[in-house]
């Protein structure tokens, strides 16, 4: 067990899951669930319009855990210098499942009793829960809803606008090389160094507003 109550920051870097990216039957779903507004009474039209949102749905698929998996975890305990962040060996379920395993491992000695991170709770949480029910991993002492209150949430506790490159840049540490949709196109390994680098501005955030959250 380490100091300052084994308090853990942590953050997630996902892409789309090439099993459901590839599947068709998935996508044919997709496509009648779409139902086009009634104004649109062309036939091509509500056609072209279906394939949009289809479309849309596709660029979005890194953001949910049914069409995501779990690239990078990355994370800092109170008492590190640095962060640490685990990459997957590739992009596929089965790497998927090795990384999340690789983390368990890293947990198991360490069993956080607090969690702190931005959109924690609305994302890197449930992400990696669900991720790991779809792979079949298990990570010990993760907390889910009915014990949030092991859980510290940045953006939301603090009602913080912007976004974490915005307040990294106001740190003084400028603004990210790579943010929103330009990730889609970086290497996993740029991908774990832009993780390295949320995990170390979320830290920071953190030590200077414990005076808030850390009677927590």
């Amino acid at each position: 067990m380490r100091d300052d109550g084994n308090i853990i920051v942590l953050d997630i870097e996902t892409r789309p899951d090439p099993a459901i990216a590839e599947d068709v039957t998935w996508w044919a779903k997709q496509m009648e669930s779409i139902e086009p507004h009634g104004s649109i009474k062309d036939p091509i039209k509500q056609e072209a319009y279906r394939q949009e949102q289809l479309d849309k749905k596709r660029a979005k698929m890194a953001l949910s855990p049914l069409t995501g998996i779990v690239v990078c975890v990355g994370w800092q305990f109170w008492a590190d210098e640095e962060a640490s962040v685990l990459e997957t060996k590739e992009q596929t379920r089965s790497g998927e499942k090795d990384l999340l395993e690789r983390f368990a491992a890293a947990m198991r000695s360490e069993d956080p009793t607090l969690w702190v991170g931005w959109y924690l709770r609305r994302f890197d949480l449930p992400f990696l829960a669900a991720r790991c029910m779809v792979v079949n991993a298990e990570i010990p002492h993760l907390p889910m809803p009915r014990n949030w209150q092991r859980v510290v949430d940045l953006a939301q506790d603090l009602d913080l606008e912007g976004s974490l490159s915005q307040w990294q840049y106001v740190l003084g540490g400028g603004f990210k090389e790579h943010d929103g949709e330009e990730l889609a196109g970086l290497t996993i390994p740029e991908l774990a160094e832009h993780c390295r680098q949320d995990v170390t501005y979320t830290a920071e955030m953190a030590r200077r507003t414990r005076f808030v959250w850390g009677a927590r």
